[in-house]
């Protein structure tokens, strides 16, 4: 996931922006001599195609442009569960800091498969678009936020698929029927989260969140 480095933190966005990009013999060469490794291609083309070099569009333009809404809708909830996941730790809730690390790699996963197939579209990949992250004080309103977020997703992908569907992009629909199991797990596990902190209390369910010592 060497693309999510370029999206989270400032330091390699910097690099981003500031490298100077040549071609030679399908190498990409940095300004500072680096040059042949999978970060450099990378932003290399990101870099071309944001800057309109990307050569003509062979997928369907409306569903591009879907499939960025849904790039910017994932590229918010890494952003948001990765802060979850940081609080959770910072506040000693180790197995709820992993469980929510981990549902934020899911969705840098999925935004990994949108980009690849964005470009394989023919398309121009927007990373640098986020919507409105909602962060929460505490754990409650935490899921309470991240489940908002999921069931967002869940209707822009349900939406998504049946768009694919009658522009006949089967390739399309497959993918985000794929991701959208994913949400929908997603939704599940946070649900089970609020009723059991309903059933039990909110105190016991952050003791059992706890790390062991």
């Amino acid at each position: 996931m060497f693309l999510f480095s370029l999206l989270i933190f400032p330091e390699v966005l910097e690099i981003y922006n500031q490298f100077e990009f040549d071609i030679h013999a399908g190498m990409a060469f940095a300004t500072n001599g680096t040059k042949g490794s999978k970060v450099c291609k990378t932003i290399w083309f990101l870099k071309t195609l944001n800057n309109g070099k990307g050569g003509d569009m062979k997928g369907n333009e409306g569903i591009i442009d879907t499939l960025n809404t849904l790039l910017a809708d994932e590229l918010t909830a890494i952003s948001q569960y990765m802060v979850h996941s940081e609080m959770c730790d910072n506040w000693g809730y180790e197995k709820l800091h992993k469980l929510v690390e981990k549902r934020a790699i899911d969705e840098m996963k999925h935004a990994e498969k949108l980009i690849a197939r964005i470009l394989f579209l023919e398309g121009r990949p927007i990373v640098s678009k986020l919507n409105k992250i909602n962060i929460g004080a505490e754990v409650p309103k935490q899921l309470k936020n991240d489940m908002a977020a999921e069931n967002g997703a869940i209707k822009s992908y349900q939406a998504a698929i049946q768009e694919a569907y009658e522009t006949g992009d089967h390739g399309t629909r497959e993918l985000l029927e794929d991701i959208l199991e994913d949400e929908e797990k997603h939704i599940d596990w946070l649900e089970a989260q609020l009723e059991q902190i309903e059933q039990m209390s909110l105190g016991i369910y952050l003791g059992i969140q706890a790390k062991e010592e």
